[in-house]
């Protein structure tokens, strides 16, 4: 009995929608039956379970203070502060403005992003046939 190698081993440089029921079958080492249950269980030993991987929710904070890492960003404090230095401070103001309100849209569309991933992963189904 042979094991089927891992998906990334098996393509051929062909998408797999583009392929014929049978190419895929050949390359899965498996039947239109579907695979016997020994087979089935050897798979799941080599390769694990069919799952995703769960990383660790980012907190508002992470999410938060990640806004901070874009070089852009340094150097428009940067200008902001050396503007307010110069006694430039309406300048000062204005750039620093800008500023905040790109981290609060940023933090905003993060959080709601995190928080539409949290609910799609909730509507999954966890057994299929």
């Amino acid at each position: 009995m042979t094991t089927a190698p891992a998906v990334a081993e098996q393509t051929t440089g062909k998408a797999w929608h583009s392929q014929s029921v049978e190419e895929v079958l050949a390359q899965l080492a498996s039947t239109s039956q579907g695979l016997s249950s020994t087979e089935a269980a050897q798979r799941l030993s080599t390769n694990g379970l069919n799952e995703l991987k769960e990383g660790t929710p980012v907190s508002p904070v992470e999410i938060f203070l990640g806004q901070f890492k874009s070089l852009i960003i340094w150097i428009l404090i940067t200008a902001g502060v050396i503007s307010g230095l110069l006694g430039e401070t309406v300048d000062a103001i204005a750039i620093l403005a800008i500023v905040v309100l790109n981290v609060i849209i940023g933090f905003y569309q993060e959080f709601k992003a995190e928080k539409s991933i949290a609910a799609l992963k909730k509507l999954t189904t966890p057994k299929a046939t």
